[in-house]
């Protein structure tokens, strides 16, 4: 269990270019807005692609970026499982949020051997788009 006093470090996992888009939006307003308790939460934002590092550092100022997948497919899963778990580990991550459905079966997957801490958010797009309905 956490102590109420330390710092909670969050993982911020996304997966794809990790600097455009509404689920970087996303992280970035829960960044900012969550920075204001420093002494309670340190964050960490995940980014695929490697020119995207320049960009996602200044989105995610308040936060710190870690290099990882830009994608993942059937060869290189397991390889990305142990990586996670690496970063996981190197950063002293606390809690996992995944905010895509990609990244949320990952996570998912890599929680059951690792018994991390894993919550997810579905953003909707892709739900809407795959049943047909219109806004």
């Amino acid at each position: 269990m956490t102590n109420i006093n330390s710092n909670i470090n969050v993982l911020h996992l996304q997966f794809g270019k990790g600097s455009t888009g509404g689920v970087s939006n996303y992280i970035k307003y829960i960044v900012e807005n969550l920075s204001f308790f420093p002494d309670r939460f340190k964050f960490f934002v995940t980014y695929g692609a490697k020119s995207d590092k320049d960009i996602c550092n200044e989105k995610f100022k308040n936060g710190t970026i870690v290099s990882f997948l830009e994608n993942y497919n059937a060869l290189n899963f397991i390889i990305a499982i142990f990586r996670l778990y690496k970063v996981v580990r190197d950063n002293e991550i606390n809690i996992i949020h995944s905010h895509t459905l990609r990244s949320g079966f990952f996570a998912s997957i890599a929680s059951v051997f690792f018994n991390f801490k894993h919550i997810y958010t579905g953003h909707g797009i892709r739900f809407k788009q795959l049943s047909g309905i219109k806004s």
